[in-house]
């Protein structure tokens, strides 16, 4: 069986998703070639050069710590070669305006990636008003929430951020009270928005 390997979140979610995508549960199944149709699976899911090189990393990363500690005789993965990064993807803050159309259309737009138009929209938005990331939003529930303080926080605990340190982010009043009323629809307990895939959300 695999060993015991305790990571930070992002490498935690690299290596997840290619052990799951790949299917290997044993070090022994590790080969350059399946990594290799992994990476191209990621490229072919619209991911960026150089998030497809850090997954690569990670991936050769964990083969060399296993081949250090003794689990394996050789270093697995000694072979992958990283890809290259010829593109970087250039993000620009959406004005106000723009953030409001998004999130209004997104509302009543149909359901995509597991997901309603309204949980679509409630991402969205709680990505722009706490600046928290993808994976981090993914891992809210509705008890990360205190809409009765002053000002209402939305929380997490290091093993949730990529910083690994407790995060307490304050929300604006004004959604407040329509956020309380999604959060009353959702089950204790557990995450407020499907784990994150290949598709962008």
């Amino acid at each position: 069986m695999l060993p015991r390997f305790e990571p930070g979140q992002n490498v935690r979610k690299r290596l997840g998703w290619f052990l799951e995508e790949t299917k290997i549960s044993r070090l022994s199944q590790l080969r350059p070639s399946l990594a290799i149709t992994a990476l191209k699976t990621l490229r072919d899911a619209g991911r960026s050069d150089q998030t497809v090189a850090h997954y690569a990393t990670v991936w050769k990363s964990f083969s060399k710590w296993a081949w250090k500690d003794r689990r394996t005789r050789t270093d697995l993965l000694a072979d992958l070669e990283p890809p290259k990064i010829i593109t970087t993807s250039k993000r620009s803050a959406l004005t106000p305006d723009q953030a409001v159309r998004l999130v209004a259309t997104t509302r009543t737009s149909k359901p995509r990636h597991r997901m309603t138009g309204e949980d679509r929209a409630w991402l969205y938005t709680l990505a722009m008003v706490t600046g928290l990331r993808r994976g981090e939003l993914q891992s809210l529930t509705p008890e990360s929430f205190d809409l009765n303080g002053s000002p209402a926080v939305v929380s997490l605990p290091g093993r949730d951020t990529k910083n690994s340190d407790d995060a307490i982010q304050p929300l604006p009043a004004h959604v407040v009270p329509s956020l309380r009323s999604w959060l009353a629809s959702k089950p204790v307990g557990r995450s407020l928005w499907p784990p994150e895939r290949n598709t962008p959300l």
